[in-house]
């Protein structure tokens, strides 16, 4: 296992650490631990993003995974880190209501 990048995400509806793991068997996750996201918004996601300021516009994000809200940890798989070099940021928003939630820089370790 090798952490290959971590970040903190802060913001209003949303906090908490990331690291971007991957394993020994060329798999990839994102562990997120001491994390928050506000109860009641639909459709919580969280998803790479090619903007360095936490923008989110559909053109510059990829998936990751929808999140529960309240607090919690937990592994989510990331099926690939091929364009991981253009990441730049870790959002959470709602995409029902396309409302930013937090975010945080991508911090590569090397």
């Amino acid at each position: 296992m090798k952490i290959v990048a971590k970040a903190r995400i802060e913001g209003p509806e949303a906090f908490g650490d990331a690291a971007i793991i991957t394993n020994d068997n060329g798999s990839h996750v994102l562990q997120l631990t001491n994390f928050w996201v506000a109860q009641g918004a639909p459709d919580v996601r969280i998803v790479f993003s090619k903007d360095p300021i936490g923008v989110v516009a559909e053109h510059n994000i990829r998936f990751i995974a929808e999140l529960p809200d309240g607090h919690f940890e937990g592994d989510f798989p990331i099926d690939h880190l091929n364009d991981f070099d253009e990441m730049k940021t870790l959002i959470v928003y709602c995409k029902k209501f396309f409302a930013h939630f937090g975010h945080g820089t991508i911090e590569k370790k090397n």
